[in-house]
């Protein structure tokens, strides 16, 4: 029997490695002393994400620990931070308005944007995503991992150019907190 703890975690991702690793690490992050700087903005109506820092190198939320995929892995950050906010106020994941941007600056490193639009709900909600970066694992892969959530929303597609390094196509289902 699974607990109730446990099935919460798993739904809000922090029992993902990916999740334990952000939180492990993620005062350095916030505070960019370890060369590159994440900054997260909660309001009402938008959970939005901004990244300074390489393209690759560094590892941030990956279960393995890899860091052949830096940017990518900011969609994992997204999630690791969003669903617990999630769970505290009820608002809804605009998925369909989702929105991601990148652009490489003039010394080669890339500042990446992750926007999340929300509207008022009277329910709480989670998010969960699946992508590649040069590679799609397809929309139906975010519902296969999402275990037949009752309400279950989606899949909406973002794609986002990484100047000189392919694109980032990520995957987005939303369904309500049980």
């Amino acid at each position: 029997m699974i607990s109730l703890k446990r099935l919460i975690q798993e739904w809000m991702g922090q029992g993902w490695s990916s999740c334990r690793q952000w939180a492990s690490q993620r005062s350095q992050f916030e505070s960019g002393e370890i060369g590159a700087k994440i900054k997260l903005v909660k309001t009402a109506s938008r959970f939005t994400l901004m990244y300074a820092g390489p393209a690759t190198g560094i590892s941030i939320a990956h279960a393995k620990g890899s860091s052949g995929d830096t940017l990518h892995q900011l969609f994992n950050v997204l999630i690791c931070e969003m669903n617990p906010w999630l769970a505290d106020n009820k608002v809804k994941p605009q998925i369909y308005k989702a929105t991601s941007t990148c652009r490489k600056n003039t010394d080669g490193s890339y500042h990446m944007v992750i926007e999340m639009p929300c509207v008022p709900s009277d329910k709480n909600w989670q998010i969960n995503h699946r992508g590649g970066w040069g590679h799609d694992p397809g929309a139906k892969s975010v519902i296969a991992a999402s275990n037949d959530n009752e309400g279950l929303e989606g899949p909406s597609t973002i794609v986002v150019a990484i100047p000189g390094n392919g694109v980032i196509t990520t995957h987005f289902a939303r369904f309500p907190l049980q």
